[in-house]
């Protein structure tokens, strides 16, 4: 993937990652198993996670992420990768129930409304 800007929603994100990527990247990507996205959590993702600035507060896509309640850098690159997923297969991207899927899982893990940022347990 090519450097560039920051994108500022999930729909950048998806109109940058099929600029960026050749035809080839995205047909492998698009035919793999859902899944399957998370092979791209290193590599890719951590491409996305640096050059997007998914660790700092500062970032338009970070402070994006956080107006719908997902506040950890790991979980926005899954999103995006499921997204785009689901973008190229033609099917409905469903980010309210992505969302709901890493708040369950943070709530599990003890963080009261699935925010991981909080520094005590509650």
């Amino acid at each position: 993937m090519k450097k560039s800007k920051i994108p500022k929603n999930l729909d950048e994100c998806i109109e940058q990652l099929k600029q960026n990527s050749s035809k080839e990247e995205l047909e492998k990507f698009k035919n793999f198993k859902e899944e399957e996205c998370c092979i791209y959590h290193h590599g890719c993702g951590t491409n996305i996670r640096n050059n997007w600035g998914l660790w700092t507060e500062t970032s338009p896509l970070v402070k994006y992420f956080n107006s719908i309640k997902i506040y950890h850098a790991d979980d926005m690159s899954g999103i995006i990768f499921t997204s785009i997923h689901r973008h190229l297969n033609g099917k409905d991207i469903e980010l309210e129930k992505q969302i709901t899927f890493y708040l369950n899982y943070w709530k599990v893990k003890g963080y009261k409304d699935g925010n991981p940022t909080q520094e005590k347990l509650r």
